[in-house]
């Protein structure tokens, strides 16, 4: 199996924002666009055994823009904490922002009765990143994603109540998440 190793250099240790929700009251912010492309997902593989289906949507120059606008949100003390949208979708990427934190969010997706709840929470394209920042922040934060051209919605909002709740559809307990994350190798290995 290949394995890709990476190594970098952060020349700025104030720059290091990690997936954690950070503040309550922080605005909640998708850079890129959901397309409810499924393919390939953890989703299919675990509720239907579809391995192998074909790679979600990737469009490089897309990918370039939104990683660079991210950077720059972020030498710019601009956002709180920043996760990509990768195995199991946003609903993933959301439920693991709260688990490393103490926090909950409220989100709702604007826009989306176009694409079934399940490709929305769970479809994995690429060059998504769910980004937090203080509400004062917003708008110097959006101002700089439509300069470098990148789509974005504002989901909803980090709270103080531990929950995870997604349009009212998925509403999941902060705590009952960090036990299952937690205890999922152990629980995997003694099966």
């Amino acid at each position: 199996t290949p394995v890709i190793g990476m190594v970098g250099l952060i020349e700025n240790r104030f720059h290091i924002t990690t997936a954690a929700f950070k503040n309550p009251c922080d605005d909640i912010i998708l850079l890129g666009k959901n397309r409810g492309d499924i393919n390939g997902s953890e989703y299919l593989q675990q509720l239907f055994g579809l391995a192998g289906t074909d790679a979600p949507h990737f469009d490089i120059e897309e990918e370039r823009r939104i990683q660079e606008c991210c950077l720059k949100l972020i030498q710019r003390n601009l956002i709180a904490s920043a996760h990509d949208v990768s195995d199991g979708g946003i609903a993933i990427a959301l439920a693991e922002a709260a688990i490393f934190s103490s926090f909950g969010c409220t989100v709702r997706f604007p826009n989306e009765k176009a694409l079934r709840n399940d490709f929305l929470l769970f479809g994995e394209e690429q060059s998504r990143i769910i980004i937090t920042c203080p509400t004062d922040n917003q708008r110097d934060v959006t101002t700089l994603i439509r300069q470098s051209k990148v789509d974005y919605c504002i989901l909803g909002v980090v709270t103080q109540e531990d929950k995870v709740s997604i349009n009212e559809i998925a509403i999941l307990d902060g705590e009952e998440l960090r036990e299952v994350y937690s205890d999922s190798l152990g629980k995997r290995m003694s099966s």
